[in-house]
């Protein structure tokens, strides 16, 4: 099974049935290499102990109140449907019972691999791996070259309208540098994510349905308007 952000503590029930008569492999995205659970609201969820991370080795932290400053600040603002899912995995995992046909296949079970540091999101990225806080990313004073560096970048727009506008020609700069560059990006390895779609679909619609003269400036794109959390894909 591949793919899959969460699934319900009833459909888990289901596959561990199944994993006692049959083989089930279930690969999960994990941001971190550490144990994070202890990073958001409802600490007290956590106390029992974890089987599959161990936590970072950090001194003792005597302000439980403080605590989700020792870790990556958006892991803990955002991470909650991922801390769920993982802690239903860990309630059904038995590594011991399957470690060893990895190991005599010389086969990793945990795969982490760190992006780099060369870039500002590939350093937000290693941060979240390594469960870093932001004190600890200070001290390491890596420097990028913000010229030069448009890995993550903020925009300011007074509208949904802009908003969309601004979108419309960030993209067209994307497909010409990397057209330039030599590594070509089509529309539709685009994908575009809002809070609310439903909000912005009427501006999607104005700005990316708008015959341009010239045809470049024309991107294909797709809106399927199903939930909140629906994307634009272009």
């Amino acid at each position: 099974m591949f793919g899959i952000s969460a699934l319900p503590r009833q459909s888990l029930e289901v596959l561990a049935a199944i994993a006692v008569h049959a083989q089930v492999l279930l690969f999960a995205h994990n941001p971190s290499r550490h144990y994070w659970g202890d990073l958001v609201a409802e600490r007290e969820l956590f106390r029992q102990d974890y089987r599959r991370q161990p936590p970072r080795q950090r001194p003792p932290i005597t302000d439980a109140a403080a605590l989700h400053l020792h870790g990556h600040p958006l892991l803990a603002a955002w991470g909650k449907q991922g801390r769920d899912y993982l802690r239903l995995l860990d309630e059904h995992d038995q590594r011991s019972q399957y470690e060893a046909h990895f190991q005599a296949a010389d086969m990793p079970i945990d795969l982490f691999e760190s992006p780099g540091n060369d870039t500002l999101l590939h350093q937000l990225q290693d941060d979240i791996l390594e469960l870093r806080s932001l004190a600890e990313r200070q001290a390491l004073r890596t420097v990028i070259d913000p010229a030069t560096d448009r890995s993550l970048e903020f925009l300011i727009a007074h509208s949904p309208l802009r908003e969309v506008e601004i979108l419309h020609d960030q993209l067209l700069e994307a497909f010409a540098l990397a057209e330039h560059a030599g590594t070509p990006l089509a529309p539709r390895d685009v994908l575009v994510m809002v809070p609310d779609i439903n909000s912005y679909a009427p501006a999607v619609t104005a700005v990316f349905k708008r015959r341009y003269d010239d045809p470049r400036r024309n991107i294909p794109f797709h809106l399927p308007i199903k939930d909140k959390l629906s994307p634009i894909r272009c």
